[in-house]
C-alpha cells in the first residue's frame, strides 16, 4: 500500500472520530455542517406547515426510513413511497381549515461525522383551527439521522414517537 494511501486512510479515521460529538459539549465538530443540519430540521416543519409536499420530500433521501411508535409498537415504511398519503393529509388539513405548526424545540446531536448525523428532536405540534382556536396537538420526540451526499444534508431516518394520538390518525 502507498504511503500516500496511508495517509488518507488515516486522516479519514482521525476525521471520524474528530467529528464525533458523543460527549456533549464536545467542540471538535464541523460548525457548517451543524448549521445546515439545522436549517433541513427548521425547513421540514416550514415545508409541511405550508402545504409544500415536493420540497418536504426534497429534504429527505430517495431511501430514507419512516419509522412511527404508535400504542408501543414500531411501523416501518419508506418516506416517499408514502407520498400520496402526505398528499391526503395536507389536503384533509387545508380543507378543514388547520393550520398545523411544527414548533421545533431542543436538538441534541448525538454523534456527527463527515457523512452521518445523529439527532434528536422535540418538538411540539400545534393546529388553529377555522382562523380562530390554537390548540395543542401533541409533543412529539423525533429522532433523526442525516446523510450527506454531493456536499448536501438529507435526512435518512426519521422515528416519531408521540406523546398522545393524534386528531387525524396516520394511516
Amino acid at each position: 500500500m502507498k504511503m500516500k494511501n496511508i495517509l488518507f486512510l488515516s486522516s479519514l479515521l482521525i476525521s471520524q472520530i474528530f467529528y464525533s460529538q458523543e460527549i456533549v459539549g464536545n467542540t471538535d465538530f464541523n460548525p457548517v455542517d451543524r448549521i445546515a443540519i439545522k436549517n433541513v430540521i427548521d425547513a421540514y416543519g416550514v415545508y409541511w406547515d405550508t402545504n409544500q409536499l415536493d420540497k418536504w420530500l426534497s429534504i429527505f433521501t430517495d431511501d430514507a426510513i419512516d419509522s412511527r411508535i404508535i400504542d408501543n409498537k414500531e411501523s416501518i415504511s419508506k418516506i416517499k413511497a408514502n407520498s400520496k398519503m402526505y398528499q391526503k393529509r395536507m389536503e384533509y388539513f387545508v380543507k378543514n381549515k388547520m393550520q398545523r405548526r411544527h414548533m421545533m424545540a431542543n436538538t441534541l446531536f448525538l454523534s456527527q461525522t463527515n457523512s452521518l448525523v445523529d439527532v434528536e428532536q422535540y418538538m411540539m405540534l400545534i393546529t388553529t383551527n377555522s382562523n380562530s382556536n390554537t390548540e395543542i396537538v401533541t409533543p412529539i420526540f423525533y429522532k433523526f439521522r442525516f446523510e450527506k451526499n454531493d456536499g448536501i444534508w438529507k435526512i435518512n431516518f426519521r422515528q416519531i414517537n408521540l406523546d398522545k394520538k393524534l386528531d387525524l390518525p396516520i394511516k
